[in-house]
């Protein structure tokens, strides 16, 4: 594992990773590994859900055709830190499904 904040992951650091508990926007944990296992998936990563730069960006993601994000068997997943009540209102502003935040 390296100390630089820059270096891309390594294995051992991306296995560490993959067990990280994450909440869905019902509050429930789940792994981290379980949101990407099933197809590619594009992590987003905020730094909070009133942050109006984030919201902005993953507004912008949210003009990605859901269509054209399924026949690529891709999905758009978005994680903020803080709590899990904040979800449900963010997925509204920023008009991305609930799975995805």
């Amino acid at each position: 594992m390296s100390n630089d904040q820059h270096a891309i992951p390594d294995d051992a650091s991306l296995l560490q990773a993959v067990e990280i508990p994450v909440f869905d926007f019902q509050g429930q944990s789940v792994k981290f590994r379980s949101i990407i296992a099933d197809k590619s998936t594009v992590v987003v990563f905020i730094r909070h859900f009133f942050c109006g730069s984030c919201q902005d960006y993953v507004t912008q993601l949210s003009s990605v055709r859901p269509d054209a994000l399924a026949s690529a068997g891709t999905q758009v997943v978005v994680i903020g830190c803080g709590s899990y009540e904040p979800i449900s209102q963010y997925k509204g502003r920023v008009s991305l499904p609930s799975a995805s935040i």
